[in-house]
């Protein structure tokens, strides 16, 4: 991150603003990190790709969801957006298994 880049919080509250730039930025300084976290969970390819995509349009539009801290209990922003992506990548998993349990 460069010096003078707003904090991932902060750009998180500004693209709840609906400020496209920040999410862009959100975007930059997450993406590597979050589509290894698909990737862990899905294995290289495609579905891990897809999975990242559906993440940032959910995290785009829930931004304004996101609270640093919760019941007393602080929530730094990157765990807020691998929980996101983590979420998508286990329904994305399930989908998997009930597709091939169903050529079954």
């Amino acid at each position: 991150m460069k010096p003078d880049t707003p904090s991932l919080e902060a750009l998180i509250a500004a693209a709840a603003q609906g400020d496209h730039a920040c999410f862009a930025e959100v975007y930059e300084q997450t993406h590597l990190h979050l589509f290894g976290v698909a990737v862990r969970i899905l294995g290289q390819g495609q579905a891990a790709e897809d999975v990242l995509q559906e993440a940032y349009v959910s995290i785009w539009k829930s931004a304004g969801g996101y609270r640093s801290e919760v019941g007393g209990q602080t929530i730094q922003p990157m765990t807020w957006l691998i929980a996101i992506v983590r979420n998508k990548a286990l329904d994305a998993l399930r989908a998997r298994t009930r597709r091939r349990e169903s050529e079954l």
